[in-house]
């Protein structure tokens, strides 16, 4: 009963706090990830007094996902109302398809692969798109061409799923169009 309703109010009044406009402003150094999953690894230790277990199996008991994990998957899903035309067409942001660019035959991942920007200053390379496009760029056709958000977010699920990406994604930036 405590467990249930520590969660219940972790939850509905922590948690959004955390994530608050996360797509504009989410941190890109280790230092600060770290420190913004620390007050989930609290939160999850009192929720588990009494049992010495590793975050990730608190995790498991408590079926949260880290909270970059949630980061990743809100961005992707943001990305999707971009690419999907869901957002005003005059404020979008400068997305571009590979085959746009590049007249090569896919055969990995979706055909919506977009192009990550060159960019040759630090803050740029971690900007919404640049962040975001390795992890899209690796998703299925399936997933991508679905109908709605709902729809998207459920073949999302089920495809991270099926990798246990739950407690992946540590306090670690994704640099590389590898998912660990």
């Amino acid at each position: 009963m405590f467990r249930e309703c520590f969660l219940n109010l972790y939850k509905n009044m922590v948690r959004p706090l955390l994530e608050y406009a996360n797509s504009i402003w989410s941190p890109r150094r280790v230092c600060d990830l770290t420190k913004i999953e620390k007050v989930q690894m609290k939160a999850t230790k009192y929720m588990c007094r009494g049992k010495d277990l590793s975050y990730e199996d608190r995790l498991h008991r408590l079926k949260l996902p880290t909270l970059n994990y949630r980061r990743i998957h809100g961005d992707v899903i943001e990305l999707y109302k971009v690419t999907s035309g869901k957002y005003d067409s005059n404020c979008s942001l400068q997305l571009y398809l590979r085959f746009e660019i590049v007249h090569a035959s896919v055969t990995r991942g979706n055909y919506y692969k977009l192009v990550p920007q060159h960019c040759r200053y630090d803050l740029r390379k971690h900007y919404f798109t640049n962040r975001v496009v390795p992890v899209w760029n690796i998703l299925p056709n399936k997933v991508v061409m679905a109908d709605n958000i709902n729809i998207f977010k459920n073949r999302l699920d089920k495809f991270w799923a099926s990798y246990d990406f739950v407690c992946l994604f540590r306090a670690q930036p994704l640099e590389t169009g590898r998912v660990t």
